[in-house]
């Protein structure tokens, strides 16, 4: 009988070292999951902050873009309105020579 309690108290002090190990480890396991979280959620972090530099850029060279382009238009829009007048002065001219050599 003695014997047999040896043998149990050799089984439950193996067993209590077994679950020393397998609590170690799990604390290990769960301090490199809380270092991964943190690194990603730097990561994270760090991706927002470049997402948003980028928005940034790309709504200023937009709206950069945005006042060249009625820069351009509102030129071309003044280019037109010379033309139009030239066109017109050349009309009344060609009429004007035309009378002129009825004339002649």
């Amino acid at each position: 009988k003695t014997l047999e309690l040896v043998s149990k108290i050799e089984e439950l002090t193996l067993m209590q070292v077994q679950a020393e190990r397998f609590k170690i480890s799990y604390s290990e396991l769960e301090a490199k999951m809380d270092e991964d979280k943190t690194y990603a959620s730097s990561e994270l972090d760090s991706k927002e902050i470049e997402l948003e530099q980028l928005n940034e850029q790309i709504y200023n060279t937009r709206k950069e873009f945005e006042v060249k382009l009625d820069k351009m238009l509102s030129s071309l829009s003044k280019k037109e309105k010379e033309m139009h007048k030239i066109s017109r002065k050349n009309w009344s001219l060609e009429r004007k020579c035309s009378r002129m050599r009825e004339y002649v």
